[in-house]
């Protein structure tokens, strides 16, 4: 035996209750061990019979429970159908004739449209009292939970769950009004309500009913001196399957609904067990139920609450819970939308874990698909748990896939649209877009086209130097103005080639130090005009004549635009092969090196030109 089993024995133990107390009538019930005396003495003769002096004409039988018997009849005066409610003749008893006339005083007192209206009360030629109601032609709710196609469903094609929705509403709201009235039901279930073949719907067997108002006293037990256990099983509140009537009230009945809620919810009832002593152990214990996918989560939590353990932790009463189900209801077709983008969500989970581009078309539809249906069902309702999950879900999965291809741009746009992005994404997205963040700035270092008009103006404006002065050399030689190697033309060379680098250096500074490539490039034309100006200076105290320093001159290019077209620029080769074709032939035609020398020049100048020429 465990805790909660020793401890509800003992409870039962403490208020004298025994296992004979807890046997259930043919419909389920438990009914009380005493009934209150309720006097039957002063009830009216009803005529039963037939013909014009009858008042009540009886006919075959409806139905019958542990202690009751309902027939048809016809109320003779009114030519109207009724139904016709007496004791079992089998067990007429006076305990149990008090117990009709109880219950047919609070029903009849309890005018409401949801609760079956009384016609009379009396007592029939042998002192046996019988109660008039209105004749329901249907089915209890009992049938139409178990066979929701039944052909006698009032509205057959509707929606199986939203009929008993709208059946509970109705419930409730006859409990709301009992309630109202300081009655309390104790033993709401479907067997207990009946559905008309319009739909209307009626609470049915106020039999066990107790008040929770003093001035009630006389008609019913009041709720605080309960000490028994009453009711269905099955449908029980922890307080109803202890006995303890300090505890029984309004959320007691709230549990009922709840329960009732559970059954059409699942199509089984909410307390299980092989045996009444293990029912009413599951009824005390009052585990919440962990509902299966299909079953809505704000129902399911509303049932949950609806039938919690402790009373004060349900809602405040039978307008309460119906309120609830209500806001359910302006819910639904947000639910449903939210629900719709089950299969969409499910292809974006598995292509985050494995992305692939062939399939980035249809991963990108299933994320609009899913956003659309999100944003449709937060239209609905703002606050939809699902939407709100699915839409952070759909989001959260894309900016993987899009991660897992290589495209952080994407992934970042998409998590920009969630006020907190899972830790491990963010952090993943931002080392990525850090890395590409590296690369493009290597990329734009790298890029040749940055600054290219300026390198050819450079280029060209260095060529005409060294093509017109070295031609104006070659003229002097031939004219016999220059017979021997004069530093002062070198000198000459060399400031007016280090003005126009510091003039071109102002003009062109931004453009050529932009890019590492730039940069590079300036280097290399740095170090080679140095090599330039440095190597005829040797020369001169070397005692080599013009024409041999203009010749190695030429082998100092080839190297230089050698060793460019490795590291910088591979368009530039040419150049090299240029000055080292011209170093040769320097060497072979040593009077002609000034016009070999600016023929080089000159051609460098077109390669240049051609490789970075700007686009048209």
């Amino acid at each position: 035996m465990d805790r909660d089993q020793e401890q509800l024995a003992t409870l039962w133990d403490a208020r004298g209750i025994t296992p004979g107390d807890l046997a259930p009538d043919s419909s389920g019930t438990i009914a009380p061990r005493t009934i209150p005396d309720t006097t039957t003495e002063l009830l009216p003769r009803v005529t039963l019979g037939a013909g014009r002096r009858a008042e009540i004409e009886l006919g075959a039988t409806l139905g019958q429970g542990g202690m009751g018997l309902v027939r048809a009849a016809v109320q003779v005066p009114l030519a109207r159908e009724v139904a016709v409610k007496t004791v079992r003749p089998q067990m007429s008893r006076p305990d149990l004739a008090r117990e009709l006339v109880r219950e047919a005083r609070i029903t009849g007192g309890l005018e409401h449209p949801n609760v079956v209206p009384i016609h009379t009360l009396g007592e029939d030629d042998d002192g046996n009292p019988l109660l008039v109601m209105k004749r329901i032609h249907g089915a209890v709710w009992t049938t139409y939970i178990e066979q929701p196609d039944h052909p006698t469903r009032p509205d057959p094609g509707r929606d199986a769950l939203d009929f008993h929705l709208d059946v509970l509403l109705d419930v409730c709201r006859a409990v709301h009004f009992a309630h109202s009235k300081g009655i309390v039901h104790r033993d709401l279930k479907p067997d207990n309500v009946m559905i008309g073949a319009f739909g209307e719907v009626y609470v049915m067997d106020w039999g066990l009913s107790v008040a929770v108002r003093d001035d009630l006293a006389g008609v019913m037990p009041l709720a605080r001196e309960i000490t028994t256990v009453a009711g269905t099983p099955a449908y029980m509140a922890p307080e109803m399957a202890a006995g303890d009537g300090a505890q029984i009230g309004l959320r007691s009945d709230v549990y009922l609904l709840g329960a009732l809620l559970h059954e059409c919810l699942t199509g089984r009832t909410r307390h299980q067990g092989e045996t009444i002593s293990e029912t009413l152990l599951a009824a005390y214990q009052s585990d919440p139920v962990h509902y299966p996918p299909g079953v809505p989560a704000e129902l399911a939590a509303l049932c949950n609450r609806a039938c919690h353990v402790d009373p004060e932790r349900r809602h405040d009463g039978a307008e309460a819970f119906r309120r609830a189900l209500l806001e359910f209801q302006s819910h639904r077709a947000s639910t449903a939308l939210a629900a719709g983008i089950g299969a969409r969500l499910t292809l974006l989970r598995e292509a985050a874990r494995q992305p692939r581009e062939e399939a980035a078309a249809e991963v990108r539809a299933a994320y609009a698909q899913c956003r659309f249906g999100c944003e449709q069902a937060l239209s609905e309702w703002p606050e939809n748990p699902d939407a709100l999950a699915g839409a952070r879900e759909a989001r959260v999965a894309l900016a993987r896939f899009e991660l897992g291809l290589g495209n952080p741009g994407a992934a970042a746009t998409v998590l920009a649209e969630l006020e907190q992005p899972p830790p491990n994404l963010a952090e993943l997205l931002r080392s990525e877009l850090e890395r590409i963040a590296r690369l493009e700035t290597l990329d734009h270092d790298l890029d040749l086209n940055v600054g290219r008009r300026t390198r050819v103006v450079g280029a060209l404006m260095v060529g005409a130097i060294f093509t017109s002065l070295p031609l104006l050399a070659g003229q002097g030689v031939r004219m016999g103005l220059l017979t021997e190697f004069h530093l002062g033309v070198y000198v000459v060379h060399a400031l007016m080639y280090v003005l126009f680098a510091g003039v071109f250096w102002i003009w062109a500074r931004d453009s050529l130090t932009e890019t590492l490539v730039n940069r590079q490039i300036v280097a290399v034309e740095a170090v080679m005009t140095a090599g330039m100006l440095v190597l005829p200076a040797g020369g001169y105290f070397l005692g080599w004549s013009g024409f041999e320093a203009l010749a190695v001159l030429s082998l100092l290019l080839a190297v230089t635009f050698g060793a460019m077209t490795v590291t910088v620029e591979r368009r530039l080769w040419s150049c090299g092969l240029i000055f080292a074709v011209g170093y040769v032939c320097s060497a072979m035609w040593l009077t002609w090196v000034f016009e070999v020398f600016a023929a080089c020049v000159f051609l460098t100048c077109v390669v240049i030109y051609r490789a970075w020429r700007p686009p048209a």
